[in-house]
């Protein structure tokens, strides 16, 4: 099986211990191939918790010194973009629905990386059975036979904290409906003007419904995949399914 690694957005905790088992783990089920688009900060960078968790502290300082081959001493990526922080919209007032705690320029940034890293896939040339479309700072637990997940349907975990919604920021699915997704930059305006929030959700939905795949959209409770915030993941429920025994396990978030 040959599978895409497809990484964008900003490197938070990029070598933090989630994500080197799960390099690790994944290179068990075929041939693995990485790309990244990463955004790179201005400065050296204090990386918050997410705003609903509760918990304010500030942790992992990104070390810019070296960044780049940091990076890619851990993934050994077959191709890897990072440009530098800029503005990508002028006037973030014309998108008078855009709830917070996002906002339209991080919306921007983020479908703009997930569109860069796709192009570094097209440029390949290579096919895949399966893409991972997801952050550095994705924690990605139960995952079973990557060979069931292979067709059209787009697998994404069942823990979106906003009900009748799916994460924005990670997926498992074909190449070609890889490409169809990252294509949400060039369609953002469009979508808005069509009744979309910009916001990171909204637009994959209105994106997917626009490429006439939302209804390929496959909720997995066995794809439990949480945002890493300092030693231990994080998720809004504070816990985990374990798929081997079926039971949660707590994490201590303080």
């Amino acid at each position: 099986m040959k599978i895409a690694l497809c990484f964008f957005g900003q490197p938070r905790f990029y070598n933090n211990n989630e994500i080197l088992e799960f390099l690790r783990d994944i290179k068990a089920e075929g041939e693995v191939d990485v790309y990244m688009h990463l955004w790179k900060p201005e400065a050296e960078k204090n990386y918050m918790r997410s705003p609903w968790s509760g918990i304010e502290d500030k942790l992992a300082v990104i070390d810019l010194e070296n960044l780049k081959e940091k990076i890619e001493d851990i993934y050994e990526p077959v191709a890897f973009e990072i440009e530098d922080e800029r503005t990508m919209v002028e006037d973030p007032l014309k998108f008078k629905r855009a709830p917070a705690p996002t906002s339209p320029e991080i919306v921007h940034r983020m479908y703009y990386s997930q569109w860069k890293v796709g192009e570094l896939l097209k440029a390949s040339g290579k096919e895949y059975d399966l893409v991972f479309r997801m952050r550095t700072d994705s924690a990605v637990k139960g995952l079973r036979s990557l060979k069931d997940l292979v067709g059209d349907r787009i697998w994404v975990p069942d823990n979106c904290p906003v009900m009748g919604w799916f994460n924005d920021n990670f997926s498992i699915s074909s190449q070609e409906n890889f490409y169809k997704m990252v294509g949400t930059y060039n369609n953002l305006e469009k979508h808005y003007q069509e009744g979309a929030d910009m916001n990171g959700e909204p637009m994959l939905k209105a994106q997917l419904n626009h490429e006439g795949i939302l209804e390929n959209v496959a909720r997995n409770r066995f794809i439990n995949v949480a945002l890493v915030r300092g030693e231990k993941p994080l998720r809004l429920q504070g816990v985990w399914m374990d798929d081997a025994f079926h039971q949660t396990i707590q994490f201590d978030n303080q």
